[in-house]
């Protein structure tokens, strides 16, 4: 398995800089992976950084490196139009970088100027699950995290047609007919990618991946009938539950979401604990290393102050958001432990 998610994102990253070259410059091609790696190649220093006194003078940049649409760009849409309130002055403009397992975006994060006007928008996995399968260019100590904002809620869903009404049925069906069905987790590499992996290996059951630019088009390959099934963010179906198009039939979180889908079991509560214990991912604020320390405490303070904010939550919870702020250094902390945990994961499968 572990093979098999390499070479997808390998392929996936290949593909991406073929078609839009390098972001941020060029990359050492001996750089370690390792969570707590080396610099990058386009190293920065704090002389570069910008007033922390007077911050924000201009438009800032928030890099999300998935496709427009998906849940993980409607998450970063909200932060971004809601953040200013409590950054005086700020305009925060968004730059999808879709693409190459979100690698290229990621990387260009790292490399941009640390003056604390790009800001990434991304996920855990990013650094706790990619750096381990393949050749990123970039490493933990590459960033300053912010904070953490959301915590990710994953479902599988099934088209509301679908002959698979639990679980169970599906679980039944790949069992007599192994490799008959097919699949979707977004984008090769995706943090869900990888829960499924764990989830198929659990179940003894196989089915076959087609892997997609991002959530959303993964999801409507769904409901056009050219996958069986999705195991996506929760609020990347929002509209098809709301419709009624679509069936959840696991919630991959430590509780049932009483907000999206009330009904649906949690994986857990179906019997397969070991998927449960994977399932951990957040979303999180991040800027290069260099970046001035008083610019990072600043925006973590702003955050904060963004996530008691009534008007944000009623909108994050629009978008079935889970909102669970958490500071720069735990952020640190926990994604050196997932690091490791993911990588023991990996070693099995």
């Amino acid at each position: 398995m572990k093979k098999i998610i390499a070479l997808a994102l390998a392929m996936a990253l290949a593909c991406s800089l073929a078609s839009c070259g390098k972001p941020g410059g060029e990359t050492s091609t001996d750089k370690s992976n390792l969570p707590s790696g080396a610099a990058t190649s386009n190293p920065q220093t704090p002389s570069n950084a910008g007033s922390a006194d007077s911050y924000p003078e201009k438009a800032i940049k928030m890099i999300i490196p998935y496709s427009a649409g998906g849940a993980s760009d409607m998450g970063g849409r909200v932060i971004a139009s809601c953040l200013p309130t409590y950054l005086p002055g700020a305009t925060i403009v968004v730059e999808n970088q879709a693409g190459g397992a979100a690698v290229p975006g990621t990387l260009a994060m790292a490399t941009s100027d640390p003056d604390g006007y790009t800001i990434g928008y991304n996920w855990y996995a990013s650094y706790t699950l990619r750096p381990q399968i393949m050749e990123t260019g970039y490493a933990m100590d590459d960033y300053k995290f912010i904070c953490g904002i959301t915590t990710q809620m994953n479902t599988l869903y099934v088209t509301a047609d679908s002959p698979f009404q639990t679980f169970e049925d599906l679980i039944s069906y790949m069992k007599e007919h192994p490799g008959e069905l097919n699949y979707s987790c977004g984008a090769a590499g995706s943090f869900q990618q990888l829960i499924c992996g764990s989830m198929l290996q659990a179940t003894g059951t196989e089915a076959v991946e087609v892997p997609y630019e991002g959530a959303r088009p993964s999801a409507l390959a769904m409901m056009s009938g050219d996958v069986d099934f999705c195991l996506l963010e929760t609020a990347t179906c929002t509209a098809e539950l709301s419709a009624g198009t679509v069936r959840p039939l696991a919630s991959f979180e430590s509780k049932r979401n009483e907000g999206a889908h009330p009904d649906c079991p949690t994986i857990g509560e179906l019997g397969y604990s070991e998927v449960a214990e994977v399932a951990t991912n957040r979303t999180i604020l991040c800027v290069p290393a260099a970046t001035d320390q008083a610019i990072c405490d600043k925006l973590e303070a702003a955050c904060e102050k963004l996530c008691q904010d009534e008007n944000f939550l009623t909108l994050a919870d629009n978008v079935d958001l889970v909102i669970e702020f958490v500071d720069g250094a735990t952020v640190k902390e926990e994604i050196a432990t997932c690091y490791d945990k993911l990588g023991e994961l990996l070693d099995v499968m």
